[in-house]
């Protein structure tokens, strides 16, 4: 760069040269120099005096030249004045800016001499190349990425450190660790997350450091440092659930004739369960959470009583915060069982009858288990309703069957039931697995009419003749 400014009394130019000069060892100590030049211009030959003056000059704020000195007449041309070499450090990013100023000044002199003169001015040097800019990566363990560099220079080598909890290792040609340091020619570096980074944590992910040094031959240039986060793949990590399950109640199976088959609300189902905590054993993390059907257990072998389902739900947390759910069901069918139901109603035939009869109807499970089919046994009892009476087996009954109802139907219990007492009826059922019983008073009759010593009373019935029936004996029918 060439800086040219006339001077004040316009017969003489101040000239600042400044020129780059760039060392061999310029990428290791990120320096170059400026070589300057200052020289005085005189337009023609003049005639004049000595005069003394003063000549600064300064490169990037700092004087490389400042001078008092006695100086006679010049020739016509440029006139050499001063020169030398500045050397000057660039920024961390290689980039370099520096300020050229030049004052002249006139300290004594005559019409014929200079006059004072000024120059500034800037000037861009070239960018050395610097310490590659280290890239960041998140990746899950056990698989392998390529890291991408993109350095100053190609003939840049790179080393590439993992610090990651207690492992501080650099990456070698394999992409795997190693103690010592590699370097790298290439600018595609391959790296597989270790399963040992596994160890280190617990949870889901953890970060850790690179720390990338820039090579120039043997020199390092520079050391830039990135974040990398390592994962834990959840299809690698969660807990795995199988197993199988069986009906261990005695009774139920018995009646299917499998451990295989579910009797609804009776079989007791015990699964024999396979779990781990991680697909890859490398893992290390445990189980810290069981639960069957919402239920929380402990072992490998839950029971569920009574179970409603031939299937079961379960869910599975391992330490790193990862949950499974799986569900395991029975190779036999579900048998869809129901309790027997019954209703009762026990009524006298007429007021003061000492004949009671009993109407039932209800529902039944009239199907086969599988091995067994399913029975209903019936018996009606009845007693005095009386303090500590005790019940008498009135008989056995025979119900009739409509696929699984009990149809309605009405037995005489004959005439031995005191109009003037409260009696108590029961009637009983029960199947291979459940009973029900139902009770009901039969009260004390009432009679049409009565005559006392000084009244009388009458007591007629209402009659419901679209029911067929006294409203006083009408049915109750419920299920």
């Amino acid at each position: 760069m060439k800086l040219r400014q006339l001077c004040a009394k316009g017969h003489h130019y101040l000239i600042f040269e400044a020129t780059e000069y760039v060392p061999s060892d310029y990428i290791t100590t990120n320096r170059t120099y400026v070589d300057w030049v200052i020289k005085m211009e005189v337009t023609q030959n003049w005639y004049f005096d000595d005069y003394m003056s003063r000549l600064v000059a300064k490169i990037n704020g700092e004087t490389v030249y400042d001078t008092e000195q006695l100086r006679g007449a010049m020739s016509t041309g440029e006139n050499l004045w001063a020169s030398g070499r500045k050397e000057v450090y660039h920024n961390a990013d290689g980039r370099k800016t520096v300020e050229l100023n030049c004052d002249f000044t006139e300290i004594t002199g005559n019409y014929y001499t200079p006059g004072d003169c000024h120059i500034s001015s800037s000037m861009a040097l070239s960018t050395i190349p610097r310490a590659t800019t280290c890239p960041n990566l998140s990746g899950y363990i056990e698989d392998s990425y390529n890291i991408s560099l993109n350095p100053a220079s190609s003939s840049f080598k790179h080393s590439l450190k993992v610090t990651f909890g207690s492992i501080d290792k650099y990456i070698n040609s394999n992409g795997t660790l190693q103690t010592t340091e590699y370097k790298f020619n290439n600018s595609n570096i391959l790296f597989t997350l270790p399963s040992a980074f596994y160890n280190e944590f617990t949870g889901k992910y953890k970060t850790g450091t690179f720390t990338l040094k820039t090579y120039s031959g043997t020199s390092l240039i520079g050391t830039k440092t990135g974040v990398f986060t390592a994962n834990c793949l959840e299809s690698r990590c969660k807990p795995s659930i199988s197993g199988t399950l069986k009906d261990i109640n005695i009774t139920t199976v018995s009646l299917t004739g499998s451990e295989n088959k579910v009797i609804k609300g009776y079989s007791n189902i015990q699964a024999t369960l396979t779990l781990t905590s991680s697909s890859t054993s490398e893992d290390h993390s445990t189980i810290t959470s069981r639960v069957i059907n919402g239920i929380s257990f402990v072992g490998n072998n839950p029971i569920i009583f009574n179970t409603q389902s031939k299937s079961v739900t379960i869910t599975v947390t391992n330490s790193r915060g990862f949950t499974n759910t799986n569900i395991i069901s029975t190779t036999g069918n579900l048998i869809e069982y129901f309790d027997p139901q019954i209703n009762l109603n026990a009524y006298r035939v007429s007021q003061t009858s000492s004949n009671v009869k009993l109407t039932y109807f209800g529902k039944f499970f009239n199907q086969s288990f599988g091995n067994i089919s399913n029975v209903l046994n019936a018996k009606w009892f009845y007693k005095e309703d009386v303090y500590n009476s005790e019940w008498v087996l009135g008989g056995n009954i025979t119900p009739t069957f409509n696929e699984n109802n009990i149809v309605e139907t009405t037995i005489d219990c004959g005439e031995l039931y005191n109009y003037k007492k409260n009696y108590r009826f029961k009637l009983s059922v029960i199947d291979k697995l459940s009973e029900d019983t139902k009770e009901q008073t039969v009260t004390t009759g009432i009679p049409n009419h009565d005559w006392g010593e000084e009244h009388f009373q009458h007591h007629t019935p209402v009659y419901d003749k679209d029911a067929n029936e006294f409203l006083a004996f009408k049915k109750i029918k419920t299920i």
